[in-house]
């Protein structure tokens, strides 16, 4: 084998571990991103609970309006925006993680966590109330995923 054969063997092993390199680099970002997302989405269900849970308050407006049925229209003002700021956080969160589940950076096992499936909230009649108002603000494919497991949210 001569010098020049050397060298372009050389330049070619180069290439194809600077390729390994790279692959395994995207393929830790993409943990990371997972990670993160996962993170995320924990961080905003715990604000949100927590939000609920240490406003005695804003527990009762919610329980009322949550389990007693209590229609918004029943509370002042002041709690019919907390009470929709809730709705609207709420929402947000699912919707984000369905995306982030759509896209792949929610993993599977995981999505049970973060789905809709089986809620209280979104079964309930004053969510429905509200979503008919609100169901615009969202992403048309988490919107049809929503009103396809509570077909009461339909328009």
């Amino acid at each position: 084998m001569g010098k020049k054969e050397l060298r372009e063997s050389v330049g070619l092993l180069a290439i194809f571990l600077s390729l390994i390199f790279v692959g395994m680099e995207m393929r830790q970002n993409n943990i990371i991103a997972r990670a993160s997302a996962i993170n995320e989405l924990a961080a905003n269900q715990r604000n949100w609970l927590l939000d609920v849970v240490t406003d005695a308050e804003l527990s009762s407006i919610w329980s009322e309006y949550l389990f007693n049925a209590v229609p918004a229209e029943s509370f002042n003002r002041r709690d019919q925006a907390r009470l929709t700021g809730l709705q609207q956080a709420l929402v947000i969160n699912m919707e984000n993680a369905f995306l982030q589940r759509e896209i792949g950076l929610l993993p599977d096992e995981l999505s049970n966590l973060y789905h809709f499936a089986r809620s209280p909230v979104f079964s309930s009649d004053n969510f429905a109330a509200f979503w008919s108002n609100e169901r615009y603000r969202y992403h048309p494919t988490f919107v049809a995923a929503l009103e396809q497991e509570y077909p009461n949210l339909r328009q």
